[in-house]
């Protein structure tokens, strides 16, 4: 019974080569970049800082799992080249009561090729709803790097798109979050 036990454990052993579990950071060279429009012009907000984390399962050139992973944008770090745009986004942001935007994983639903499905909430403005994003992926030397983008409703997380000039200047509800996240 006990080499049987043991014969086992090798079998599973060598059944998952050169897997390595690890966790994996944001750089500085990470970047997230949130467009939109307006009935004055199309707009672009850069997050200046971000967090990131995950437990990520590699082999030589692929993911093989993830098992944890975090994101985090300091509402306030957003910044979009003009004080009065950045002002109204923080208030519609709510950034007082909830400085953080947050995505937290939940599930991978696909690994296949170099791209990546997963599921997870994102929390804005105090409101969190699940969302599910698709990315593309590299890993080369001990860094891995997703990139993608994902569409949202900003009425979905109960914001009400910003105006200026008393109303006249409205912004879109659709909002677009490009990421390009380096990993190391």
């Amino acid at each position: 019974m006990k080499i049987n036990i043991v014969a086992i454990i090798i079998i599973l052993t060598l059944a998952v080569p050169g897997i390595a579990q690890n966790t994996f950071t944001a750089t500085t060279e990470s970047s997230i970049v949130v467009a939109g429009t307006s009935t004055l012009h199309d707009w672009e907000a850069n997050a200046e800082k971000l967090t990131a984390k995950g437990t990520i399962n590699t082999s030589a050139s692929d993911i093989e799992g993830v098992t944890s992973f975090t994101l985090s944008v300091p509402v306030e770090s957003l910044e979009s080249g003009k004080g009065g745009m950045n002002k109204n986004m923080y208030k519609a942001l709510e950034s007082d009561d909830h400085p953080n935007i947050t995505f937290k994983l939940n599930n991978v639903k696909s690994i296949s090729g170099n791209k990546i499905i997963v599921t997870g909430n994102l929390s804005i403005a105090g409101t969190t709803k699940p969302v599910e994003l698709n990315a593309n992926y590299s890993l080369s030397g001990g860094t891995v790097k997703l990139s993608g983008s994902k569409e949202i409703d900003m009425r979905t997380f109960n914001i009400d798109p910003p105006t200026a000039m008393f109303g006249t200047i409205k912004t879109g509800e659709l909002i677009n979050i490009k990421y390009n996240l380096v990993l190391k």
